[in-house]
């Protein structure tokens, strides 16, 4: 949809609304939010910024519908920008309110992430593009693409929940906008085909290892039908960051791997990771340190007493690439039935170390 903008400006839009507005911003106190709470109300901020329409994309995002799909109000997504008298503008529809921050107010002692939940009917979206803009209301601006992926600040893959950790704390008033996209038509909606449950690959009978039957594989183009092309944009309620007078910034070490997998390959081992970052899922960690054991207590009480792989020939990617690592045990006898357990942790640069990632095994038929 093309609109022409020639003449337009805030006071001319809203009248004494918009005076009102302004000074319900400049002197916004924690009174005045928790008031506001108390009246189910949401709070937002908006930049001063000349090309900034913050304060317009929560306007519009402020709307009701009685359920009737002839009479459904529509949003416009704003984009503030300067521009040639004759120029135009581009605008997209926005729909559904789905951006949350998981904190209101943060002191930087726990770190804060974005999420966006994304559905079609109520069945989760996934493969969609998924960007957060983060503005502070002095009008420095925070970009981040929000994934699905099942790492890092994302709890589980494919289930229509983007995350990302949002790390550039400064104090300040910050607004948060997310734009939902059908990047080259990938975005499909998920449909949960098989169980969640923990498989076992085999048990073991007198020695020898009776293998189950393998786990069946999930063809993602099986779990998906199309959605359509789209492009919607949801404002989230605004936070505060209030840090330590006289202190920087606080740093955070990589996040947790939550997803190592392994598996014997001819006569290796195979483990698969996603990639943390070097502060939790941004950049890129300095190093990884995997151990491994036929004791699982023992490597996960115990982490750094565990047999070392050697990774010194490796460097990590960037946050949220796959990892693979294989490898040919050495001073490790395994026979047919050996259980073996993984487990990694990364490090960043000032030293900072991961907690210890979810503990991974397979097992073995005999090398």
């Amino acid at each position: 949809m093309d609109l022409e903008v020639k003449s337009l400006s805030m006071n001319g839009l809203i009248s004494d609304g918009a005076s009102t507005m302004n000074t319900m911003r400049k002197n916004h106190s924690t009174n005045q939010e928790t008031k506001l709470k108390r009246q189910g109300g949401e709070y937002f901020v908006a930049a001063d910024n000349l090309d900034s329409n913050a304060l317009i994309d929560v306007f519009a995002s402020l709307t009701t519908s009685d359920g009737d799909p002839t009479r459904q109000v529509i949003q416009l997504e704003s984009s503030g920008n300067k521009t040639d008298p004759k120029a135009w503008f581009n605008g997209t529809v926005s729909v559904d309110k789905t951006a949350h921050m998981n904190q209101q107010h943060s002191d930087g002692s726990k770190p804060m992430l974005v999420y966006a939940e994304v559905s079609q009917k109520g069945i989760p979206v996934t493969l969609a593009d998924v960007w957060a803009t983060i503005e502070s209301s002095a009008g420095g601006k925070h970009e981040l693409q929000l994934l699905d992926n099942g790492a890092g600040a994302d709890v589980l893959r494919h289930d229509g929940i983007y995350s990302r950790y949002f790390t550039g704390l400064k104090d300040g008033k910050f607004s948060l906008k997310v734009k939902v996209k059908n990047q080259e038509g990938k975005a499909r909606p998920a449909i949960q085909s098989h169980s969640r449950a923990l498989y076992i690959p085999g048990y073991v009978v007198n020695g020898n290892v009776e293998p189950n039957p393998p786990k069946p594989p999930v063809n993602e183009d099986d779990l998906h039908v199309d959605v359509g092309s789209f492009t919607r944009t949801a404002i989230g309620e605004s936070f505060i960051v209030t840090l330590t007078p006289g202190k920087p910034p606080p740093t955070f070490p990589p996040n947790r791997i939550t997803d190592l997998s392994a598996s014997i390959v001819k006569d290796q081992v195979l483990l698969i990771w996603t990639a943390p970052g070097e502060e939790l899922d941004q950049g890129t960690a300095q190093s990884y340190e995997i151990r491994m054991s036929k004791d699982f207590d023992l490597l996960r009480s115990n982490f750094s007493h565990a047999n070392l792989i050697d990774m010194t020939s490796r460097q990590p990617q960037e946050a949220g690439s796959r990892e693979e690592h294989s490898f040919l045990p050495n001073n490790t006898t395994i026979k047919n039935g050996t259980i073996l357990y993984f487990a990694v942790r990364a490090q960043d640069n000032d030293s900072l170390t991961s907690s210890i990632s979810n503990i991974a095994q397979t097992l073995s038929p005999g090398l």
